[in-house]
């Protein structure tokens, strides 16, 4: 703080120090710090009093090392008389010349130190923000690849699902398939055995198997080997007996008896225009 404003200010520390040493203080003060006898300098006689007298009541605080650090940052020279009493000296501090207190200024080092300490903590906040914002890019990196990672498991997922449906369809495709294969034997084996008159009770008993057996999904080829056993003891047996062979129109319980049933009518049409054996016989 100064009591004037503008280029030639005068430092409020400089103006208080200069008031202690006026002479209308003197009396009061003149045990404790004075001017020297020619004005050139002034010279602290007691610190301790100064400090409990002087000091808390111009400057609000008490402590004579704070004292002699400001008058440094001025560039007073301290010095010792003959006396042995500390004295400080300055070229623009003098009595009787107040005007050129106002030329009294810090000492540019001390500002020079005050600025690079300024500017050390502007380094160190920048350097602060910048570790700062590294973070978080890193973090942002870090987000975007988990992102990009969780989309890669998201789509392989996907990939695996379509997989498995498509697998499904082809089991459902083989099994509807194998149905039809299964359906046009039946049909077969039934048409052939009815059309050469089974009249013994073991053919009635396998035929009755063959239309009564439910439904399976996945039956294995030597499922079929009883069926053609059969039919070549059958076959076998009607050759021995000619004479019936065209004559006989097996009924079983006062019904005919009618193939295996055929479970759709695709298949049925489909053996129609295969068997040999269904044309030869529709057409007799």
């Amino acid at each position: 703080m100064t009591t004037q404003s503008g280029p030639f200010s005068t430092p409020a520390f400089i103006i208080k120090l200069y008031d202690i040493l006026d002479e209308q203080n003197q009396v009061q003060f003149n045990q404790i710090i004075k001017w020297s006898d020619d004005g050139e300098y002034f010279i602290v006689l007691q610190p301790k009093l100064m400090e409990n007298e002087i000091l808390l009541q111009y400057f609000k605080h008490n402590h004579y090392q704070s004292f002699l650090r400001q008058l440094n940052m001025y560039e007073f020279i301290k010095a010792r008389n003959s006396e042995n009493y500390e004295i400080f000296s300055h070229p623009f501090f003098k009595r009787g010349n107040k005007k050129q207190l106002s030329l009294i200024k810090r000492n540019p080092i001390k500002t020079k130190c005050k600025v690079k300490k300024e500017l050390k903590s502007a380094v160190k906040q920048y350097d602060f923000q910048k570790q700062m914002d590294s973070e978080l890019l890193f973090l942002k990196q870090r987000q975007t690849k988990f992102e990009t990672q969780f989309q890669e498991i998201i789509s392989q997922n996907e990939q695996i699902m379509d997989q498995h449906k498509q697998i499904w369809q082809e089991l459902s495709n083989s099994k509807k398939t194998l149905d039809v294969k299964i359906d046009r034997i039946s049909y077969l084996l039934s048409f052939i055995i009815q059309q050469q008159g089974i009249n013994n009770q073991d053919s009635i008993e396998m035929l009755n198997q063959i239309q009564c057996k439910p439904k399976q999904e996945y039956q294995p080829v030597e499922s079929l080997s009883p069926l053609l056993k059969m039919m070549q003891n059958q076959m076998t047996w009607n050759l021995k007996v000619p004479t019936q062979l065209g004559t006989f129109s097996p009924v079983y319980n006062e019904q005919a008896y009618s193939p295996l049933a055929i479970r759709s009518q695709e298949s049925l049409d489909s053996y129609q225009s295969l068997s040999p054996f269904y044309q030869q016989f529709k057409d007799q």
